[in-house]
């Protein structure tokens, strides 16, 4: 009895570590997969309304996206839109840290801090 308990309550730990472990994943998925279709389907939306509904879609999601990491250009016939945003799991035992960098094109992805040149200071 005690020891079908114990796998019980292993299993369900399991599955909530899975869970909290794959859904920033997930969530990134969704979040790009929003932006292609919101490109492809434009129509006459400008930036304003483009940026206005990847923030929309983020806030829905609950992905940390700040504006100023949201990247969206129209110009002529193309349409582009990145972002960068960061997501931290903490289970206690465990923290994992992600840098997530969606885009409707891998071309435009939005470099890594860690990839990014900062330019000398002068004094």
């Amino acid at each position: 009895m005690i020891l079908r308990l114990l796998l019980v309550m292993l299993l369900l730990a399991g599955i909530h570590c899975g869970w909290k472990l794959t859904s920033p994943v997930v969530g990134n998925a969704m979040l790009e997969g929003k932006m292609k279709e919101m490109v492809k389907n434009r129509g006459m939306r400008g930036e304003r309304e483009l940026r206005r509904d990847v923030m929309a879609f983020a806030a829905e999601k609950n992905i940390p996206l700040h504006e100023s990491n949201l990247f969206v250009r129209v110009e002529n016939n193309k349409t582009t839109i990145a972002a960068a945003y960061e997501r931290d799991v903490d289970l206690r035992i465990y923290q994992h840290h992600y840098e997530f960098f969606p885009a409707t094109d891998p071309s435009v992805k939005i470099k890594p801090r860690s990839m990014r040149r900062v330019a000398p200071t002068t004094r």
